[in-house]
């Protein structure tokens, strides 16, 4: 069977897994078990986290998706 990842989620439901995460990790989850807890790349949480350190939190929100008409 194969795993899916966070991409089939709604946009929603993405925002709200950067949210938990980074909340994860400000309250002493360390990076690589967020990580593996939430089934996210080491990569994605590091980018996540560092984005909200620097005061960017508003990268964490959903996208608009699909093509613009």
């Amino acid at each position: 069977m194969k795993l899916k990842d966070a991409r089939h989620l709604s946009a929603e439901a993405q925002e709200a897994l950067r949210y938990r995460v980074v909340n994860a990790v400000e309250n002493g989850m360390s990076k690589s078990e967020a990580a593996r807890v939430f089934q996210v790349s080491r990569t994605a949480v590091h980018h996540w986290t560092k984005a909200v350190a620097n005061g960017n939190a508003s990268s964490l929100k959903a996208k608009k998706r699909g093509q613009e008409r």
